[in-house]
């Protein structure tokens, strides 16, 4: 999965896994175009979608009952693939937040070490000063 798949799942997960497709597209104004659909979700009609009834998932349901004059949505079909794909670039994304806390505090420390050198120093100069 590309990082441009992996942000579109994302973004269609966040809007609840099921968007109208006029929503779901690229551009403004008379310079549109459809977007791509992701990964683990699919295009479906309204036709479709009543021959199914409720078999769909209430996602799905709730936009088309929310919108009567929709004509087709953009949906996440497998839920559970597509948490799935996501994982791993949140754990990388962890990992990368955790290496970075590790380097704040490797570098917290050196400071710390330094400034207790340069106070080591100063005191062994002034003890030298006043013998």
């Amino acid at each position: 999965m590309t990082r441009a798949q992996a942000t579109s799942l994302r973004e269609l997960r966040a809007r609840g896994g099921a968007v109208i497709t006029s929503e779901w597209v690229n551009g403004h104004g008379n310079y549109i175009t459809r977007r791509a659909v992701p990964l683990f979700s699919a295009r479906i009609d309204r036709s479709s979608a009543m021959r199914l009834g409720t078999k769909l998932p209430r996602r799905i349901r709730r936009v088309f009952e929310a919108h009567p004059r929709c004509e087709a949505v953009v949906a996440i079909t497998n839920m559970r693939g597509a948490n799935k794909a996501l994982a791993p670039v949140r754990e990388r994304a962890l990992k990368a937040r955790e290496e970075a806390d590790r380097i704040d505090r490797k570098e917290q420390r050196a400071v710390v070490a330094n400034k207790r050198s340069k106070i080591a120093d100063m005191e062994a100069l002034m003890a030298a000063m006043a013998r």
